[in-house]
């Protein structure tokens, strides 16, 4: 028996030294001369764990247990193993177990509230750490994952005193600078944050997940050179360290070098092709560089690797998108909505999509639940106006064209738009209105200056003003031609409504340019039935429905 206790003594003083593949051999041996002792298979299940190794550890507890079922710590450590397997009702089972049979024992407490954390319920882990420091009131793990779980629920102010006592009772206690470090990056004190990760790397200097973290804390600092310094070490610690080559790219994607970040995330693929974050940001790089074919196939290996990644649902769809594959980029941001119902950009980005299919109830829906989530911007008035108005809701139209107009730098071209929509409706008054009121404006933008004038000019003679008509085009027309802002094209249709050029002329003008053309038969047409030709009329209209390109005021 003096034998065999040196065995188990052995493979206990390997176990605690790290040496792992050392104390699974001395184990092995001690169970294989006596297999009747649970001793043996206890510790050979936490070497096991240890090595990730949980299958096998989950095999070595529970032979412990059949041999002494009240055994609170194998009961304890197969609830841990259970909760790495994601197991939590066989740990949650395990770990009460053993709290009936020592309710007084901090540990076990303690890892009643790593497997809360584990399952995130964090409520009850601060319940559990809270527990174990009232049995062991210097337990600095308690603290610290009690500062985890309070972080977790936003309880920041209790999450850095937690962090700090677990700090006071072990000067150095590297993992708690790293966690305090992490909690001031998140609440923005970047200063403190980097003092935190460097005490951490003064006692771990070559931890590479340290390393790692401040380079993140470095680039935000914009210490640019010394986050690359980070980088680059950490990789050299590490040739296969992913998250050093994943971060790097993120830094060079951020600062738009775009050749570099790519062969940094093709580094993280070749380290770890099961994981979707690397081919995200590449695809994020594919179409920056209009790479569109790589780009989509990056897409979807991201999102089959993690369906659950709504960020890759996202700007997959966003680009099936703008290709006009509208059927698959509507499945994809309809996984983002079902994962994260409080995405206002996915329901913006779906009814603009239904928009461009003509499904403009549809839109309009999708686009009631974006203001539902947050307050109306410009992008949100715009789709709005412009879902109304393919839809004929011309007064909330208009009402939103009021609110564009207030607050856009593109005052006059949405005016425009307004004046048209009123043009359409033969609110001619509203359109006279609307035009002298914004004098001011015209005379300072190109585009849309003339088309105003324009419009102004038919709505005064349709009321029956013509003189007054003529004498504010030509007042304009004066302004207008010697203005540096004027547009050759506007300029002549205010020539072509003053009799300035001829209806030939004016045609000829246009067909340099589809949209022009649309533009030169609107106002022939228009003329025509002014003048009391209602045939001349018709035959421009005819023209107008065989122009392929969009109205020029849409």
């Amino acid at each position: 028996m003096s034998y065999a206790k040196d065995v188990l003594e052995m493979g206990i003083q390997h176990l605690e030294h790290g040496a792992n593949e050392a104390a699974f051999q001395k184990l092995s041996n001690y169970i294989d001369i006596c297999p009747e002792d649970s001793t043996g298979y206890f510790y050979r299940g936490v070497t096991r764990a240890n090595m990730n190794d949980y299958d096998g550890a989950l095999q070595d507890f529970s032979k412990s247990l059949s041999i002494e079922p009240d055994d609170e710590y194998a009961l304890s450590e197969r609830s841990m193993a259970f909760s790495r397997q994601r197991k939590y009702n066989e740990a949650l089972d395990d770990i009460q177990k053993a709290l009936e049979i020592a309710p007084e024992d901090a540990t076990l407490h303690f890892n009643l509230g790593m497997i809360c954390c584990d399952s995130a319920a964090y409520d009850c882990a601060v319940k559990a750490f809270t527990k174990s420091i009232e049995l062991e009131d210097t337990f600095a793990d308690a603290y610290l994952h009690r500062g985890i779980s309070n972080w977790e629920l936003g309880h920041l102010e209790q999450a850095e005193q937690d962090m700090n006592q677990a700090i006071d009772l072990e000067p150095d206690y590297s993992d708690a600078y790293d966690a305090k470090a992490q909690l001031c990056y998140e609440m923005t004190d970047l200063r403190q944050a980097l003092s935190c990760i460097n005490q951490a790397i003064r006692i771990e200097r070559d931890d590479i997940e340290y390393i790692v973290s401040r380079g993140i804390i470095h680039f935000a600092m914009d210490h640019i050179e010394l986050a690359e310094n980070d980088y680059h070490y950490a990789i050299e610690l590490n040739p296969d360290h992913y998250t050093a080559h994943y971060n790097l790219g993120c830094m060079y994607l951020e600062r738009g070098m775009l050749h570099d970040a790519a062969l940094y995330f093709d580094r993280t693929i070749q380290i770890n092709p099961q994981r979707s974050d690397g081919y995200f940001r590449r695809a994020r790089v594919h179409e920056l560089l209009n790479r569109v074919p790589a780009a989509l196939e990056d897409y979807h290996q991201a999102c089959f690797l993690d369906p659950m990644d709504a960020r890759a649902h996202l700007q997959f769809g966003l680009l099936l998108g703008r290709l006009k594959n509208y059927d698959e980029a509507i499945l994809h941001i309809n996984q983002v909505i079902f994962l994260s119902p409080q995405c206002a950009q996915a329901w913006l980005s779906r009814g603009k999509i239904k928009c461009e299919m003509g499904l403009y109830d549809g839109a309009l829906k999708d686009l009631e639940k974006v203001n539902e989530l947050q307050p109306p911007d410009l992008e949100q008035l715009k789709l709005r106006a412009e879902i109304e108005v393919k839809l004929g809701k011309v007064q909330e139209a208009l009402v939103s064209y009021d609110a564009i107009i207030e607050r856009s730098p593109e005052k006059a071209q949405y005016l425009l738009r307004k004046t048209n929509l009123l043009f359409n409706e033969h609110n001619w008054h509203d359109v006279i209105e609307l035009t002298l009121n914004n004098a001011a404006l015209l005379d300072h933008n190109s585009g849309c200056a003339g088309y105003l004038q324009a419009l102004q000019y038919l709505a005064l003679v349709h009321i029956g003003e013509k003189k007054q008509a003529q004498n504010l085009l030509k007042a304009f027309l004066a302004k207008y031609c010697l203005s540096q802002n004027s547009d050759a094209w506007q300029l002549k249709i205010l020539e072509f409504l003053d009799g300035k050029i001829s209806e030939s002329e004016f045609l000829s003008l246009a067909k340099k340019d589809p949209k022009h053309l649309y533009d030169a038969e609107f106002h022939i047409a228009e003329s025509c039935m002014l003048n009391g030709e209602p045939e001349r009329a018709k035959t421009h209209l005819k023209q107008l429905e065989q122009i392929k390109s969009d109205k020029p005021l849409s």
